[in-house]
């Protein structure tokens, strides 16, 4: 499977930030929004990610890309060729341009570059490779505020029966949230959608024309930790900051108390003679987070392992849940453990399921074990 990431826009709402900065590299709880989106790629089997933009921001991504490290992630920027919001391309046709620049003829995710989220893309997938074409929904709460969105209607098992974007009156407030996962034989679909000449610009207005060609499932997100952000103003760039850091100091009270516990394991660990030692990115924040643990749990480089579970020990609390969730499958070697053993451990601790036995039930029932993706 491949990965399409969409970052050719201008976001003209979010001037004068993306005067000379790509929406996609805004900064939230302190990293850019595509690094967020690339740490849940970097869970599932996606081996290749295609970051498509235009001209003039081309060169900000590739800077960008030679600053960073995904385990597994080959990353790609594909420069589209445009130039203003003009003349761009628009959603279906950058993901055409990138078929065809690319040779591209396998299942696709496609995932809008402004997504913010803190779920975990593996249900999706497994539902997806259930199923076949699944789009993601998340229930945005009420009518008003389902009005800005793609709302499908569903069938009793799932399949959607009908798309409209931004509707006067919406169905439900399940709205379509710019994450796709689609069959191969979509890659021809989308040629026909575009040689009859209907809107290259959206990629919901695509979803409403596909559904009518083929089925479409719609998996829908609502677990207490499941959130999404739409980053399209100033205010909810700033609000989307405080909540992410909210999160990312799961168990703990707030960020300030998670990196304080975090940095306390870290100083008795090299109190015993067990020093921070690893080559693997990201380095050592000034401030830890969990986030930076569970990249160093799922690092190739087994000091790096070794390392956050030996904190994740000392802590006696464990991650955010989902981070958990997401390595459950990795059985590589960490500290005379493994990485998913740590991780069960820590969700047993964290209150998700009173044993290691039913952890691995549950998450199976969500569809982070198995045949995810």
């Amino acid at each position: 499977m491949d990965c399409i990431v969409l970052c050719a826009g201008y976001a003209t709402r979010l001037r004068p930030l993306t005067e000379n900065t790509p929406k996609p590299l805004l900064e939230v709880a302190g990293r850019p929004i595509l690094e967020h989106i690339l740490d849940r790629v970097a869970l599932t089997s996606v081996k290749r990610v295609f970051i498509v933009t235009n001209t003039r921001f081309a060169g900000h991504f590739s800077r960008w890309i030679a600053t960073v490290r995904f385990p597994g992630l080959e990353l790609n920027v594909v420069d589209d060729g445009t130039t203003t919001n003009e003349n761009r391309l628009g959603s279906m046709g950058d993901v055409r341009f990138v078929a065809r620049r690319h040779g591209l003829n396998d299942d696709v995710l496609i995932i809008n570059g402004d997504n913010l989220f803190t779920f975990s893309l593996k249900p999706l997938l497994t539902e997806f490779r259930r199923r076949g074409n699944t789009i993601a929904l998340y229930d945005v709460g009420s009518p008003e505020v389902a009005r800005l969105y793609g709302i499908p209607t569903l069938d009793e098992d799932h399949r959607v029966v009908d798309f409209v974007e931004k509707p006067d009156r919406p169905s439900s407030t399940l709205a379509s949230i710019g994450i796709y996962v689609y069959r191969r034989e979509v890659h021809q679909l989308l040629a026909k959608y575009l040689s009859a000449g209907l809107s290259p610009d959206k990629t919901g207005e695509f979803v409403q024309w596909l559904h009518k060609q083929t089925d479409v499932f719609g998996y829908g997100y609502g677990d207490r930790q499941d959130v999404w952000f739409d980053i399209g103003t100033l205010d909810q760039l700033r609000q989307a900051g405080e909540q992410w850091r909210a999160f990312e100091s799961q168990p703990f009270p707030d960020p300030a108390a998670a990196a304080e516990a975090m940095e306390a394991a870290i100083r008795r660990l090299e109190s015993i003679g067990k020093p921070f030692k690893c080559s693997a990115e990201p380095t050592r924040p000034a401030t830890p987070s969990f986030a930076f643990l569970v990249k160093h749990l799922i690092a190739d480089d087994a000091n790096a392992r070794v390392f956050a579970t030996d904190v994740f020990k000392e802590l006696g609390s464990p991650a955010a849940v989902s981070w958990l969730l997401d390595v459950l499958d990795d059985d590589r070697p960490a500290s005379g453990t493994s990485v998913s053993a740590a991780a069960a451990d820590a969700l047993v601790k964290l209150g998700y399921a009173d044993t290691i036995a039913a952890v691995r039930r549950k998450a199976a029932e969500r569809g982070f074990l198995g045949n995810t993706d």
